[in-house]
């Protein structure tokens, strides 16, 4: 009986499954419009939005904007290329990555991105912790000092 990809996995998870060393097989892909949907998701987040705020309280207004067009303009050329190799070689990211950079490349390429995803955990905790301490002072009427 084949698959589909709404049903449910309850094989044990190995490489030959997750397709993380080779190609997404024919079978297993999905049409643009929902990755193009999901990608929106992810980058329409309150967290976004806070840091567009932070940019432009810390800029001109004209400054900022210009910064955050730069930085839309720079995200989505990188996005085009790398939505469109991925979906013509059909492999994920880190095989691309190691494709071109090479396995050291490749794990400074990783090292970097990891670092970024702190940064932005950094952000998430910081807006997290703002909005618990408004809490503490409207809800239980209880100043916290960070």
């Amino acid at each position: 009986m084949a698959r589909t990809l709404a049903s449910p996995v309850n094989d044990s998870l190995d490489d030959s499954r997750e397709f993380a060393t080779g190609p997404l097989p024919a079978t297993r892909r999905v049409g643009w419009v929902r990755v193009g949907l999901i990608s929106a998701m992810v980058g329409f987040s309150l967290p976004t939005f806070v840091a567009g705020v932070e940019v432009f309280q810390a800029a001109p207004n004209d400054e900022a904007a210009l910064a955050v067009l730069l930085g839309c303009l720079m995200l989505t050329v990188i996005g085009a290329l790398t939505g469109s190799i991925g979906a013509c070689a059909h492999l994920s990211s880190y095989l691309l990555v190691r494709i071109a950079f090479g396995p050291r490349g490749a794990a400074l390429v990783n090292i970097a991105f990891a670092l970024s995803l702190l940064g932005w955990f950094g952000v998430n905790i910081d807006l997290f912790s703002a909005a618990l301490l408004r809490l503490f002072e409207d809800a239980l009427g209880m100043a916290v000092v960070p």
